[in-house]
């Protein structure tokens, strides 16, 4: 007993330090946003040079996720999270010095593949770092930083800006990421388990193929995988695309309206955080997952038909709510039923499902808005959620709480 309470303030701090570097390295993009169509202008820049500044960020990650966790499976989390959090800081920082837009395009592509190797690797080092029964709280300590730096890096970014010049928060938002990956680098070990399966043994390095066709036949792992494409799309495609639409095109809203929209979103999330993990820990991850989907379906499907701003509103924080009450249990899910062997390459293969919905999230609704209408892009959004979770319900396995299953899935 009493060196597990010993442990309890180290494995802590290995909590705050992965989920800072994850956050940081996350918030660079936030920092950069107010000052991007700045520094776009100045280097000679268009509104599509903005678009495709935004786009190589995005991009990058979707592409660099499954190296990052097949990188993290051979030579261990702690060197892909560092390593991440490094590139991302020398990105930003360098992005602040451009005189180019293809400086500019190549930086912002730089800058994404880092962020999307520290994400990867933290994610999957805070799954080693726990177990079922605290694997959502410890995912929601990385949540909770999340949080605060997307609330706080746009409004710094902003003020920076303002005050100091439009490269100065690239400056920043690096030297802070590289700060705390130099930390990280000093105080992290290697949650890389010791034992590699008898594939890796014979073949020396991780066998992704192989890893591929176990993920495929893993209904569990297919199942919570269309869980996060439907939350990546509603996020993406629904929340920061037509969302933003409807309100300036049938409500008239100004910018400073939505604005406060999406803080009252974000604060909201922000207390779910420890809810959701308790249910997901305590009582089961399908908990926390299913009836959350269901909410969000009911509010996707209010914002088709809402004209009055209450009724929108409403609907809004019911979807962005029962989404972020999710949050934390599925990549719980994936921690669950993936052993150490193949945990990196499920997790990349897991963020890759949703950036790839982020990317084409945005462009099914926008289209659907154009040639049909704002319900139809809104109701095709419900109808993918109702899908996804309900195949979700009715066919995966517990993991966690009461009704797990004897064993998660390796």
């Amino acid at each position: 007993m009493g060196a597990d309470r010993e442990a309890r303030p180290r494995r802590l701090e290995l909590l705050l330090i992965v989920s800072g570097i994850v956050a940081l390295a996350q918030g660079v993009n936030g920092f950069a946003v107010p000052a991007l169509p700045k520094l776009v202008d100045a280097v000679g820049g268009t509104a599509v040079t903005l678009g495709l500044a935004v786009g190589f960020y995005s991009i990058a990650r979707m592409f660099v996720n499954i190296p990052a966790g097949l990188l993290s499976d051979r030579v261990g989390r702690r060197w892909v999270l560092v390593g991440g959090g490094l590139v991302t800081a020398l990105g930003s920082t360098l992005s602040g010095a451009v005189t180019s837009v293809p400086m500019l395009l190549a930086l912002r592509l730089v800058t994404g593949a880092g962020a999307a190797a520290a994400i990867t690797a933290g994610f999957i080092a805070i799954s080693d770092l726990s177990d079922t029964h605290n694997r959502a709280r410890s995912l929601g300590v990385l949540q909770g930083w999340q949080f605060l730096s997307g609330v706080a890096s746009p409004a710094l970014g902003g003020f920076i800006t303002e005050w100091f010049g439009m490269r100065v928060p690239f400056y920043v938002s690096g030297a802070g990421v590289a700060a705390v990956a130099v930390y990280g680098a000093l105080r992290i070990p290697e949650t890389r388990p010791a034992r590699p399966s008898s594939s890796e043994v014979a073949a020396g390095r991780p066998d992704p193929f192989g890893a591929l066709g176990q993920l495929l036949r893993n209904r569990n792992y297919m199942l919570v995988s269309g869980v996060v494409v439907a939350l990546f799309f509603t996020r993406f495609g629904a929340n920061q695309s037509v969302v933003p639409l409807f309100a300036y095109d049938r409500l008239g809203w100004s910018a400073g309206q939505l604005g406060l929209l999406y803080s009252g979103a974000a604060i909201l999330n922000g207390l779910l955080i420890l809810p959701s993990a308790h249910v997901s820990d305590r009582v089961g991850r399908k908990v926390a997952i299913v009836p959350a989907g269901l909410v969000a379906v009911a509010g996707l499907a209010l914002l088709s038909v809402a004209t009055a701003p209450w009724v929108f509103i409403m609907a809004y924080l019911l979807v962005t709510g029962a989404n972020g009450f999710s949050g934390q249990a599925p990549i719980a899910y994936v921690g669950d039923n993936t052993g150490g062997a193949n945990r990196g390459f499920a997790t990349g293969l897991y963020r890759t499902f949703g950036d790839t919905a982020g990317v084409v999230g945005p462009i099914a609704t926008t289209s659907l808005v154009t040639h049909g209408s704002y319900a139809a892009a809104f109701l095709a959004t419900a109808l993918l959620t109702l899908v996804a979770f309900g195949l979700f319900g009715l066919l995966a396995s517990e993991t966690a709480g009461r009704r797990r299953a004897p064993r998660a899935i390796d």
